[in-house]
């Protein structure tokens, strides 16, 4: 739903100069599409643990044989630990390790261990520390699934006609390509001006104005947060296979940190479905527990979000946006005592937009209880808090440029 025009309309408008500067007889927009690659490398990090006059070659020279090295240093800082009225001041010094596959997690962890072993047996008063800290999408996994380049061209063709249709314009060819780039998860924007010739106006007097409107919908999903550790090194496959019948699946990995790693994830599902996913979660929870206690579950309701199917079902209102423009143009053309002519250029900037997480839901993981009356086992919920509201997706703008007429 988009937001009223009167309270709500944001309109920005300049004269003589201070406006967003679009050529005259064109049209211009941005558009981009994202792959949203799922994480492929997991991040690994050590810190070493010292007295406040150590050295950094006093830490390298502590760490030799462990793969670490000068090349993986990134910084180093101080902290406090309190005992009781004295407190002791040390240093951490941290390094950065390159990225390992994902599927090679529990080899990494392997290797982990053995150099934590090995340093532990210097007798060394330094601490070493390993651990995995986030994932990423490697450059390999980028560079095999390209952005579609001729996608995003007709993207922005259907776009620009759509403008010139709206504007009483005519689209020409394309006079300037720019502004391709690439985002971290997979995915690629382009800015593609097209000529619209109006016959005789020029830059000439002429005045700008950008119109906007945001839009607010409503949250139609639930986001749980679950969280797996085990006492033992475990790998992405085998973590799902003890997550099966809770919904949760490859897709909705997000993160693995910790050692040994502790694996996140996140289950958005209908707000029908929160009980449904809130019990099944519960017995998941039991059930680990009894026939495979290596694992611990937790989960909690992290807060709301718009689908990605309700966002894609918003859709721009450019014939309203333009008569915002010519609305506001207007009052500023009878301000400096001017007419207002015809549309002399358009530019619009329609990035995709990303799932919008909105209010806040705590939920305690449930203690599983026995019911007397059944044979079933329940989840037994302590404490539930939801506070609703309308989540915003990102606002459709668009800069008009107008031909002006002196009156005099």
């Amino acid at each position: 739903m988009f937001i009223g025009r009167v309270a709500f309309l944001f309109l920005t408008s300049a004269l003589l100069g201070f406006a967003q500067q679009i050529d005259s007889n064109s049209i211009t927009v941005t558009v981009s599409r994202d792959l949203n690659l799922q994480a492929d490398q997991v991040l690994v990090y050590a810190s070493v643990t010292s007295d406040p006059d150590a050295t950094l070659d006093d830490v390298l020279t502590a760490l030799q044989g462990s793969g670490i090295t000068s090349a993986n240093f990134n910084g180093v800082n101080s902290f406090s630990i309190y005992l009781g009225s004295h407190v002791q001041t040390k240093l951490s010094w941290r390094f950065s390790l390159p990225p390992v596959p994902l599927s090679k997690i529990k080899d990494a962890a392997a290797t982990i261990a053995a150099a934590q072993q090995t340093f532990s047996q210097k007798k060394s008063s330094l601490e070493l520390s390993i651990g995995f800290g986030g994932t990423r999408v490697s450059d390999a996994m980028r560079e095999s699934h390209p952005c579609s380049r001729s996608d995003l061209m007709a993207d922005a063709r259907v776009q620009a006609q759509k403008l010139a249709d709206a504007g009483g314009l005519s689209l020409g060819p394309i006079l300037n390509i720019s502004g391709v780039t690439s985002s971290p998860a997979g995915g690629c924007s382009i800015t593609v001006k097209f000529a619209s010739p109006v016959s005789g106006q020029s830059d000439l007097n002429s005045l700008t104005v950008t119109a906007s409107r945001s839009t607010s919908v409503q949250p139609d999903q639930m986001v749980f947060a679950i969280n797996v550790t085990s006492t033992a090194i475990s790998s992405l496959d085998e973590v799902l296979a003890a997550l099966q019948g809770s919904g949760v699946s490859a897709a909705n990995f997000s993160w693995v940190s910790g050692f040994p790693p502790a694996w996140s994830f996140t289950l958005p599902v209908p707000f029908s479905k929160m009980k449904e996913t809130t019990t099944a979660l519960g017995v998941l929870k039991q059930k680990l527990s009894k026939s495979n206690p290596a694992f611990d579950l937790a989960f909690s309701v992290q807060g709301t979000q718009v689908s990605p199917q309700l966002q894609a079902s918003q859709t721009c209102p450019i014939a309203d946006l333009l008569a915002d423009a010519r609305t506001e143009a207007q009052r500023l053309a009878a301000a400096s005592f001017h007419g207002l002519g015809q549309i002399l250029a358009i530019s619009r900037n329609s990035h995709g937009s990303q799932p919008v997480s909105s209010g806040i839901a705590t939920y305690q993981p449930a203690v599983l209880s026995r019911n007397d009356s059944a044979t079933s086992y329940f989840p037994a919920v302590q404490s539930v808090s939801v506070f609703s509201s309308f989540a915003a997706v990102p606002s459709c703008s668009v800069a008009v440029k107008f031909r002006l007429i002196d009156n005099q």
